[in-house]
């Protein structure tokens, strides 16, 4: 298995519970709800598919300082992911795949000072071969662009590659490229549909990469 892609946020850093707690908090501010299934439709792509601050507005029906609102949200994302160490498996993972001669890269949604900063915060930047991230490829999740950016830079085809994802949008991404996909969702994100997936598993704990590598050969 020449390449391994894996998504950033949900997969190598939760910071999927932090962005939910923050804007249920910040509605909740503001006199309105935040929902998990609202919430579910912006992980593992843009905000733009479901703006929050437009929704607030709507549930409120009053206008707010977008600047503020995103100023807030940001800064009390930045609290709660500050402390934040990889997932479990992780380390592991990357440590197997380096081991055996895969090439390593990140494949997100998020924008590169994101996701970049937390790499180089976990001291991880320069583990992954490269960095595909929001602005490299003409879409984002669940589009395919992304991953076909990725399989371009790393001069790997899609069945050389595996790709790991932690969201619907996301492995769907995967699933469209042509790449054999593990599902790894979290509390957030087990009750989406994965049924597209080669495999579903609880951790990246519970990956064996040599293993894996048999399995879906």
């Amino acid at each position: 298995m020449p390449a391994v892609l894996l998504d950033f946020d949900g997969l190598i850093l939760q910071t999927e519970a932090s962005g939910f707690a923050s804007l249920q908090a910040l509605f909740a501010a503001r006199g309105a709800t935040y929902t998990l299934t609202d919430y579910l439709q912006i992980v593992g792509t843009s905000s733009g598919v479901l703006d929050p601050f437009l929704l607030l507005e709507q549930r409120t029906g009053r206008t707010w300082d977008r600047s503020a609102f995103d100023a807030e949200r940001t800064a009390h994302e930045a609290r709660l992911n500050e402390p934040l160490a990889p997932l479990p498996g992780v380390l592991d993972l990357l440590d197997a795949a380096s081991a055996c001669g895969c090439a390593l890269a990140v494949v997100s949604s998020s924008p590169h000072g994101w996701v970049d900063g937390h790499l180089h915060r976990l001291g991880l930047f320069g583990r992954f071969t490269t960095i595909v991230a929001r602005g490299d490829a003409p879409q984002v999740k669940p589009a395919p662009d992304l991953y076909f950016e990725a399989l371009r830079r790393l001069e790997v085809t899609a069945n050389e590659a595996v790709a790991f994802e932690d969201s619907y949008n996301g492995s769907l991404a995967a699933k469209r490229a042509g790449l054999r996909c593990v599902a790894v969702p979290h509390a957030l994100t087990r009750s989406q549909d994965f049924s597209h997936c080669d495999l579903v598993v609880d951790s990246l704990a519970s990956i064996d990469l040599a293993a894996l590598t048999q399995r879906l050969a």
